[in-house]
């Protein structure tokens, strides 16, 4: 074959016989076998244009057809994908084949995974840590984990205190930030309750005589 690679150029096949062969001597040229046509005569198409982050490659089906509306089979193309994990852009490469030559690229959109940030109610006794663990996170991706920290209103005695959950952090199952592919629809404030703390005041036994005066009172 000769002229079977460049786009737009007519493929030529020769037969040679084998010299071994009486009955058959030369070669024989076969002119315009094929045409090699180039990736713009072709149009692909993706699956999906936009898909929420998952944690895992996104992989959409692609359909590629010819300048006539024609699909064409899987063995004209190969498809490669590029930053298709993270939240952002990403590249879907069609490389042509057989009668086709060059590449098509075409791009899709990761898009950030909501999360909702709740911190839970508590009641404390005046002098009490604040549980740091009493949140929950909805939302993320099975195996990532969130972390945040939580601000008490005040510590003092109340009743209708708040807990403002802030800062937060997510990880996956490796321990990499993957904080930039969510999207924090809210940190939502628990309610906060202390109540005074009990104290038990016990006088100091004391003995005196009758007429004396009264000893000093201790407790």
């Amino acid at each position: 074959f000769s002229n079977n690679t460049t786009a737009d150029s007519q493929a030529s096949a020769s037969v040679t016989c084998k010299p071994n062969n009486e009955a058959y001597r030369g070669t024989v040229t076969i002119s315009n076998v094929f045409k090699i046509l180039a990736a713009s005569n072709c149009t692909a198409e993706l699956d999906f244009a936009t898909h929420e982050y998952t944690g895992a490659m996104q992989l959409p089906g692609v359909t590629v057809k010819d300048n006539n509306g024609n699909t064409l089979t899987a063995d004209n193309y190969e498809v490669t994908y590029q930053n298709n994990v993270n939240a952002g852009t990403a590249t879907v490469i069609v490389t042509m084949k057989g009668s086709y030559t060059g590449a098509i690229s075409k791009t899709f959109t990761i898009s950030k995974r909501d999360v909702r940030i709740t911190a839970e109610n508590q009641s404390l006794e005046y002098g009490t840590e604040l549980n740091a663990a009493l949140y929950k996170a909805t939302g993320l991706v099975d195996g990532h984990t969130l972390t945040c920290t939580l601000t008490p209103s005040t510590m003092n005695v109340v009743a209708n205190g708040t807990i403002e959950p802030e800062e937060a952090r997510i990880v996956d199952a490796n321990g990499q930030d993957v904080a930039a592919n969510y999207n924090i629809l809210a940190y939502e404030s628990g309610g906060l309750t202390i109540t005074a703390m009990p104290i038990t005041v016990t006088a100091d036994d004391k003995q005196a005589t009758y007429g004396d005066a009264q000893p000093p009172l201790t407790y």
